[in-house]
């Protein structure tokens, strides 16, 4: 973070035989109390000269070679107030993957059989990384547009391949989300309780327009107790998608991750700026999104990633959330657990 630098009052005050100029830094942690800045301090003369017979009183300042200057400086440590979470690969193991992959094979192997030879596709080729680089963290038409640019699928000038690859790719992934084919990550739900706990609070935003059907199956409570947690944020029947302070999960914005655009919904929903809302990611799109934003961004490598999420912007990269350290988050760093580093 950036501190701001401009000074915002100078203040001179005497009495008592000294004087005390002070100029403060315009932090957003300066109050009544707390003003850092630079300081001088100095003293005057207070004499009583006789003049024609009449006392008469002066003060005056003294310039004092060895006055004392103290010089606060040194950045600002914001405490986050916020969290954001994305939901596919950091709060559930979803289906979209599978979802994506076994839609195209459909296509490839039924009614597009006549085009294939005139693409880069074949099952083995559709692999988790092109998943990642191509199609996690987009909306479902982009993530769609991505896939068959990449294996080279034409189309015509009305997109109906790429309509037609969406709609399946969505009709599969609620049918696995309904046979409750996911899972949610223990790690995420303990630290999401963690933050809540904490004060800050919380959203969710996903581009998925199917983030919301995963959020409200997942009940809080019982993985609570399950894990023995006992937290004054739960309560009976709480599901995932009702604990959260603001969701922004699946609606149409102008414009899709790396852009900042859904991230800054959900901090101004949430009521906190944005460089005090720290983001949770497994995409490097979407740690860039932050990133634009101006946020803090922590870089789960659930597939072995950790080098591309790191080279999007990453302020951290853990391999679970369960390593990233309270203690530092509290005071408005981002860090890793002494054990993980």
């Amino acid at each position: 973070m950036t501190p701001v630098r401009r000074v915002c009052e100078v203040l001179t005050s005497t009495g008592n035989g000294r004087f005390c100029s002070r100029a403060a830094a315009e932090w957003e942690d300066v109050d009544g109390v707390h003003c850092p800045g630079t300081y001088a301090h100095g003293i005057y003369n207070r004499e009583t000269t006789i003049l024609g017979g009449v006392p008469v009183g002066n003060e005056d300042l003294v310039n004092l070679p060895h006055c004392l200057v103290l010089c606060v400086s040194g950045e600002r440590m914001p405490r986050f107030e916020g969290a954001i979470f994305d939901v596919d690969g950091v709060l559930v193991d979803s289906p979209h993957e599978k979802a994506w992959r076994e839609a195209l094979r459909e296509l490839m192997e039924g009614d597009w059989a006549d085009i294939r030879d005139r693409t880069t596709w074949s099952p083995e080729a559709f692999t988790s990384r092109v998943y990642e680089d191509q199609l996690s963290g987009k909306p479902r038409m982009s993530g769609a547009r991505a896939a068959l640019a990449y294996f080279h699928v034409p189309d015509d000038e009305e997109d109906h391949r790429l309509l037609e690859y969406a709609q399946r790719k969505q009709a599969m992934v609620v049918r696995l989300i309904e046979a409750g084919d996911f899972t949610a990550y223990p790690d995420a739900l303990r630290f999401l309780i963690a933050l809540k706990d904490a004060g800050l609070r919380v959203g969710a935003a996903s581009s998925s327009k199917n983030a919301n059907l995963f959020l409200s199956k997942i009940r809080l409570d019982l993985f609570a107790e399950q894990q023995g947690i006992s937290s004054r944020t739960l309560r009976p029947g709480l599901t995932l998608l009702e604990y959260f302070d603001a969701d922004v999960s699946g609606r149409d914005f102008a414009h899709g991750k790396p852009d900042p655009e859904i991230f800054l919904t959900a901090a101004g929903e949430l009521g906190v700026a944005p460089e005090a809302a720290i983001v949770m990611e497994d995409a490097p799109a979407g740690v860039e999104a932050a990133e634009a934003g101006a946020m803090g961004a922590i870089g789960i490598a659930r597939r072995d990633d950790a080098e591309l999420l790191a080279a999007a912007g990453a302020d951290i990269v853990v391999k679970s959330l369960d390593e990233v350290d309270l203690q530092a988050l509290s005071e408005g760093r981002l860090a890793v657990t002494g054990a993980a580093a």
